[in-house]
């Protein structure tokens, strides 16, 4: 991209998007909570190990999709999605698979967060006291 097409882009989006600086150490709740008071209501996140295990462990989504590529990630020794106790939404909730399919090779997991209830989606929105 040139100089004068970042310019025409940025324009273009003026107002609509900006960066959002964070004090402190840096948590899933914490980039919620900030987008939601900006008004935003949907998320779609995408990353790596750390990323991900962050969102999950802070119960931070509805719904959980996990794509699997052996061929590109997956090596001896690479690192998995972690889940910190310590950062973990509690006893009452949990993961359950809504959906497994399988694409042009790749398995595709699609998971759901529900409360003890098992209502999916029960996770809820970010909580405003956090």
């Amino acid at each position: 991209m040139s100089l004068g097409d970042h310019r025409r882009s940025s324009s273009r989006y003026a107002g609509l998007a900006c960066a959002i600086g964070l004090d402190g150490p840096i948590f899933a709740r914490s980039i919620a909570n900030t987008l939601q008071r900006r008004g935003v209501r949907h998320r779609f996140v995408e990353g790596g190990m750390r990323v991900l295990s962050m969102f999950v462990s802070e119960a931070v989504f509805d719904r959980f999709r996990l794509a699997i590529a052996p061929c590109f990630v997956g090596r001896v020794g690479a690192s998995r999605l972690q889940f910190w106790r310590d950062r973990m939404w509690g006893p009452s909730f949990r993961l359950v698979a809504a959906r497994v399919r399988l694409s042009g090779g790749r398995p595709s997991l699609t998971m759901n967060a529900c409360a003890a209830s098992g209502q999916p989606g029960s996770a809820g929105p970010p909580r405003a006291s956090d």
